[in-house]
This record gives C-alpha cells, sequence and structure tokens, in this order.
C-alpha cells in the first residue's frame, strides 16, 4: 500500500479545542506505522494547480476561497465557524487532490494495487460552490471525476463515515460512470442521505443506520452495497474512510468496533479482487477519536495490504513528533518566548491550557472541547515526560484524551475495545 501524505501536517491550522484538527492526521500514520515493515511506501503529496479542481467545484467558489483577504483577520469561517479557511488552507486541500491524483496513477498503472491519502482538511460534505462540515474541496468526489477523465475508468466511491457524504453526493449527482454509496446515521448532520435520493442516474445509494445500532446492522447493509457495488463493476473503489461511527467517538450515536472496520476492510478487500484487481483507495474523512483513528485506521488498512504483492520501499517515512510540526493551532504563537532548559511547559492563555514549546512560543496542543480536565496535572505529568524524553510523540496525547473523561453532552464513550 501506498501512503501519500502532507509532510507539512499544520498546513491546516485548527481552532482552539476544535475536534477536527492536525494531532488527527499524526494519529493516523501513527496507526499505519503499526503495519509490518515492507507493506507500505510512503510518498509527499504534493497540490495541483487550483483550476484542477474545476472538474468538481464551482470556478466562483474556487476564486471566492482564493482570493480571500487574511491581512485582518487570521480565518475566514465559511459555514457559521466550523470550516475554517486561513492562509494556508486552501494549499492544504489542494495537495489533498494532488495526493490522489498521484495515488490514482501509481494504482491504476499497476505499480500498487492500493493507496491511502492521508490529509485535511477532510472533503466529503464540500458540495460544488460551498465549503462545510469541516471541508473545503471534495476530495474523494474529485478524485473519482479525475480517475474517470484522466484514466477512463468507471468507479465507486463508497463512505462509511458517520455523517453522510452530501457533498460528495452533490458533485456525482448527474455523474455518468460513478458510484456512490453511503451509510451514515439517521438524523445527524448534515440530515440529508435520504434512501429515495438516488441521483439523477440511480446511481447513489444511501442507507441511513439507526441511532444506537452497531455490528449486525452496519455489516448487514454493507453487504448488500458491496453486492450492488459489484453489479456496477467499477474499475477502481475509492473509499471516503471516516472513523467516527466507532462507538467511542465523541460525535457518535452508533456502535461501530475495531472488528467492524477490521471485516470492512477484508470485505472490500475481496470485493476488489473480484471486480477491479484489487484497486482501492482510500482517503481520510472523519474521526474525531485519536486512539480510535490510530487502532481503526491500522484495522481497516491491514486487511487491505494483503491485496498487495508489489514490492516496497520505506520513501518519506513521516515523523509524528508533534514538536517538529510547528504550530497546529490558528493564533498558535504566545508572543512572548521563553528560553530555558526544558523544551515545553504548560500554560495558560485565553482560558485554556496549552503545552507551549518554550524556545519559540508556539502552542502545540490544547484538550479538544470534548475532553474534560479537572486540573493541569495530566498536562503537567505528560510535559515532564515529554521533556525528559526530549519529543512530544502523539502516543503521549492520545493517552493523555483516552486517559481523562468527555464533556457532557459528547458520547462518553461505549465500546469495549480499549477497556
Amino acid at each position: 500500500m501506498q501512503i501519500h501524505y502532507q509532510t507539512k501536517g499544520f498546513i491546516h491550522p485548527s481552532k482552539p479545542g476544535h475536534p477536527e484538527r492536525p494531532h488527527r492526521q499524526m494519529a493516523a500514520l501513527s496507526g499505519l506505522l503499526q503495519l509490518p515493515e515492507g507493506k507500505l511506501s510512503w510518498h509527499g503529496a504534493q497540490p495541483v494547480e487550483l483550476v484542477e479542481a474545476e472538474i468538481a467545484h464551482d470556478p466562483n467558489y474556487l476564486r471566492m476561497i482564493s482570493e480571500a483577504d487574511f491581512s485582518r483577520t487570521r480565518a475566514h469561517q465559511l459555514d457559521g465557524g466550523d470550516t475554517v479557511l486561513s492562509e494556508t488552507t486552501l494549499e492544504a486541500a489542494l495537495t489533498a487532490l494532488g495526493g490522489a491524483r498521484s495515488a490514482t496513477a501509481q494504482i491504476m498503472s499497476g505499480k500498487t494495487s492500493t493507496g491511502f491519502v492521508v490529509a485535511r482538511p477532510p472533503g466529503h460534505h464540500a458540495t460544488k460552490n460551498s465549503g462545510m462540515g469541516f471541508c473545503l474541496l471534495g476530495t474523494a468526489a474529485w478524485a473519482a471525476l479525475d480517475a474517470r477523465n484522466r484514466h477512463g475508468a468507471r468507479v465507486a466511491l463508497i463512505d462509511p463515515d458517520l455523517h453522510h457524504g452530501n457533498g460528495s453526493q452533490n458533485i456525482l449527482w448527474d455523474e455518468p460512470d460513478t458510484l456512490f454509496a453511503s451509510t451514515h446515521e439517521k438524523g445527524n448532520w448534515p440530515g440529508s442521505g435520504q434512501p429515495e435520493e438516488t441521483g439523477g442516474m440511480g446511481q447513489i445509494i444511501n442507507v441511513p443506520l439507526d441511532k444506537g445500532s452497531g455490528s449486525a446492522t452496519m455489516r448487514e447493509a454493507w453487504a448488500d452495497i458491496f453486492d450492488r457495488v459489484a453489479e456496477f463493476g467499477p474499475d477502481l473503489i475509492i473509499v471516503s474512510a471516516g472513523f467516527d461511527a466507532h462507538g467511542d467517538d465523541p460525535l457518535s450515536g452508533l456502535n461501530w468496533t475495531m472488528e467492524d472496520y477490521s471485516w470492512f476492510g477484508k470485505r472490500l478487500a475481496e470485493l476488489a479482487d473480484e471486480v477491479c484487481h484489487g484497486r482501492v483507495l482510500s482517503i481520510l474523512e472523519g474521526g474525531y477519536d485519536l486512539q480510535v483513528l490510530k487502532h481503526g485506521i491500522a484495522a481497516f488498512s491491514a486487511e487491505l495490504t494483503e491485496l498487495d504483492d508489489k514490492s516496497t520501499s520505506p520513501g518519506l517515512v513521516p515523523d509524528t513528533d508533534l514538536m517538529g510540526w510547528r504550530a497546529p493551532h490558528l493564533g498558535g504563537y504566545s508572543n512572548m518566548p521563553h528560553p530555558g532548559q526544558e523544551a515545553l511547559k504548560v500554560t495558560k492563555v485565553g482560558g485554556r491550557l496549552w503545552i507551549e514549546e518554550t524556545a519559540t512560543g508556539q502552542f502545540l496542543y490544547t484538550v479538544p472541547e470534548f475532553v474534560k480536565l479537572i486540573s493541569r496535572d495530566p498536562l503537567t505529568h505528560l510535559v515532564r515526560e515529554a521533556n525528559a524524553l526530549g519529543q512530544l510523540p502523539i502516543d503521549m496525547i492520545i493517552r493523555l484524551e483516552a486517559e481523562a473523561k468527555r464533556v457532557a453532552g459528547f458520547n462518553p464513550g461505549r465500546s469495549n475495545d480499549f477497556s
């Protein structure tokens, strides 16, 4: 499997406390690094030109986000606050498209059977003419159209994310030689994805899942969808790979487990082997519990790597040391560096506790809005450990959040996967 990823993971910063944050990409990479050596090769993604996004997006929308003025603001909010456009966000989104194009070319040429694009921002909520739901450009839907245009491929885009891929559906609604299929929690945002939404050519499949449902329901739904995909006969399967339907994700009302992601990967591998020479391209979407994301992406990808018997060389193996990723937050500087012997310290600014890099004043981490810390002690202990180690690996952040309680109003966690 080839991994195409953003080498500058901070390029799309997050609002402090927001669940969609650069730490997600690092957790995903940490999960993939668990897979056996020789199964993966690593490739730094490069951006495509803005004009190339027009196969999926309205030129006026692209012009609007490309001409945004940041001289008086650090970021623009595209949908009431959840979708952030910073000075470097468009480059990040175009880099995600570039990773998808490169991975597709490698897959369609036979140099690999499977690929995974690990990049932010996610994409499946971005419609032809608007960004929303943390998404700026519709990476997966764009990749489907790009594969059709450049390689003559029939493409099936499948979406197991917690939320309906309304943007992918919007972009592919009238597109021939493409199929879009989604399961998602019934009643959850954005509220679309009803079974009667079948597309201009009957090539869209939506299966809302009841809140509280788990393994049996999801497996039955996806077994039926996989049969429909087989009938469609794609040359390439693209996966909008979200991991937020897991029972421990803070936003989830569904109860998927790690075994479900292994099952999904195994069944997908069997389907791809049967219908399209094993060709599968996965693209990271949602998943906001870092522990779930790390282990879910590993469970899913481990099954798909069995498709690939191509020899691999390591390539650009990523660094998941948070101190090497600079400032991942909007306004991620204290502007008051405090040089000292210890690399990190805990500080409180703007009512939030931060892990700060003392030599630069950069803020490396603050807990997301769904994590409850009753004191600064957990951060203090983590910083002490990181200073002794000389680095702050993402796995330390994962452990901190896994041991913390959830804020009221968020899913407190229902699975037994990590007990």
